[in-house]
C-alpha cells in the first residue's frame, strides 16, 4: 500500500468526536455491551488456540485493545491503530506482558511491516470505515500477513431485510458511513479468498442491533 491508498468513509462530528478519547470510547463499549460481541466472535479463534501451543494474531485497528481481555491466554498479539490515545492508554493497560504490543499506525498513510506471518487477522468494526477500494487493499493487505493456512475474521454492523428499525437506526448513526449488506461484503471479499463464512447476529449485546461476522480463509 501507498501513502493514502487507503480510503475511510468515516465521520466524527459533535458527540460521536468524544468516541476518538479512549476514556469515552471504553464507557461506551461497557455500556454498549461490546464484551458480549467479542466473547461471540472470538469462538473459533478460542477453539483454534487450543490446537496450538501459541497463536499469532494481529488485530487491525485495535482502538483501546479491550478485545485483549477476552483472548486465549497462549496469544501472540500485535494490535495497531491510528489513534494516539487508544494506543497509548493499551499500552499502560498491558505493559506488563510481553505477548502483547500496540503499534501507533496509521494505515492510511504507510504499510504495516512485520518479521512473520500470523496465524490469524481479526479486523473489529474496520471495514464499514472503509470504502470499496479501501478494503480492497486491505485485504490485500491481510493475505500478505497471513500465513499459509490464516484466517481473517471480521465484524461489522450490517443491514438485513425486515431488520429492526431501532437496531437500522443505530446503526445508521455510526462514525463508519460505509455500512454494508450481506451480498455486497460477500462481493467484496470473493476476489481475495478462498473460502468466506457469514453469520449474522442480532441483539448480542446491550442495544438492538445487527452485526455480521465473517470467516474468511486465505
Amino acid at each position: 500500500m501507498k501513502p493514502s491508498e487507503i480510503k475511510q468513509s468515516h465521520s466524527a462530528k459533535g458527540i460521536l468526536k468524544l468516541l476518538d478519547l479512549s476514556f469515552a470510547y471504553k464507557a461506551f463499549q461497557w455500556v454498549a455491551g461490546d464484551y458480549k460481541v467479542y466473547r461471540k466472535f472470538l469462538e473459533p479463534i478460542v477453539e483454534l488456540s487450543k490446537e496450538k501451543k501459541e497463536i499469532s494474531i494481529l488485530d487491525i485497528g485495535c482502538g483501546n485493545g479491550n478485545v485483549v481481555h477476552y483472548l486465549p491466554k497462549n496469544v501472540k498479539y500485535i494490535g495497531y491503530d491510528f489513534n494516539t490515545d487508544y494506543i497509548n492508554k493499551a499500552r499502560l493497560r498491558f505493559a506488563n506482558n510481553n505477548n502483547i504490543k500496540f503499534i501507533l499506525l496509521d494505515i492510511n498513510n504507510s504499510e504495516p511491516q512485520f518479521d512473520s506471518q500470523f496465524d490469524v487477522v481479526i479486523a473489529i468494526g474496520v471495514l464499514h470505515h472503509l470504502d470499496d477500494e479501501g478494503c480492497s487493499k486491505l485485504f490485500t493487505s491481510v493475505i500478505k500477513n497471513l500465513n499459509k493456512d490464516g484466517l481473517f475474521f471480521t465484524i461489522d454492523p450490517v443491514y438485513i431485510e425486515n431488520q429492526n428499525s431501532i437496531a437500522r437506526f443505530i446503526i445508521s448513526k455510526d462514525r463508519g458511513k460505509a455500512i454494508r449488506n450481506q451480498d455486497k461484503m460477500r462481493e467484496l471479499q470473493t476476489p481475495y479468498f478462498q473460502s468466506i463464512e457469514h453469520s449474522i447476529h442480532n441483539n448480542l449485546s446491550n442495544m438492538p442491533y445487527t452485526h455480521i461476522f465473517t470467516k474468511c480463509k486465505k
